[in-house]
């Protein structure tokens, strides 16, 4: 068992190092490209194999890309599954829509279904494209083209609530009546970790509330028609990471010596 390796036939020399495949490990520190490089447990499993590497299992970032995703996720191509969008919704979209705003698989970024991830390996032909999430989105005003929730400015998504602490977070009927026609998949939302609990706060509303995994919270806002819901996150997926990046796993070690002042 292990990840399967891509070779670049592009040409370029540099490129010709086997790597892993982007659509399979498209936010891994290890993918081929540059991304949300988390430390998940593949990626430390990388630096185990190599022999002169100590790790610390204890600190492996979430994997929400392709996570219990079955065989079926690395045994067929994006061009033969049907139904993609439907069957992996975090990972791929319906290129068919290119207006919706939604999230990107590492929840960090708000964008349109207009990127693709291209297969770099065999003929021109027959290589696999799968339609993605944009993690970069042009704003014609301040020239500016990120479009992180934590980095972006709220004129640029319209409903976002932007700034540290903001993630995307997937939305169900959600329409902004200041904004004509954008159709909202997703929006930026800020988010607290308090007490094991996921709390979150829209724009508009006017403090945090309790989110639990798997419910909906009904948005009470000035800023949107009424009817809209906001899904809660997994607790993993948005308290042990930080929004910009940054990794919020606490060590056991730390946790242990925690616990000993407490109790002593």
């Amino acid at each position: 068992m292990g990840m399967e390796l891509e070779q670049d036939d592009t040409g370029c020399v540099q490129a010709k190092v086997p790597h892993w495949e982007e659509r399979n490990a498209k936010d891994e520190l290890m993918a081929p490209t540059v991304g949300a490089g988390y430390y998940t447990a593949l990626t430390l499993a990388v630096f185990a194999d190599l022999g002169y590497c100590s790790v610390n299992w204890g600190m492996a970032e979430p994997m929400r890309c392709g996570n219990n995703s079955g065989c079926g996720f690395l045994e067929k191509k994006c061009s033969n599954t049907e139904g993609l969008a439907t069957r992996y919704p975090h990972m791929f979209c319906d290129d068919t829509d290119t207006t919706t705003l939604r999230c990107s698989s590492d929840r960090r970024h708000l964008g349109r279904c207009t990127a693709s991830i291209v297969e770099q390996s065999g003929s021109l032909r027959g290589r696999d494209v799968c339609p993605a999430v944009s993690t970069r989105f042009q704003d014609s005003t301040s020239g500016t083209t990120s479009n992180a929730c934590a980095e972006a400015s709220a004129a640029t998504f319209p409903g976002s609530l932007t700034g540290t602490g903001s993630w995307c977070l997937d939305a169900e009927e959600l329409k902004v009546k200041t904004n004509t026609g954008a159709k909202l998949a997703g929006v930026c939302a800020q988010v607290l970790c308090e007490g094991g609990a996921v709390k979150v706060k829209y724009s508009g509303g006017s403090a945090y509330e309790e989110c639990p995994e798997e419910n909906k919270i009904e948005v009470n806002s000035d800023e949107f028609e009424a009817g809209g819901k906001i899904k809660c996150p997994r607790y993993a997926e948005v308290c042990t990471l930080a929004a910009n990046g940054s990794s919020l796993v606490i060590p056991h070690a730390v946790l242990e010596e925690a616990g000993e002042a407490r109790g002593g």
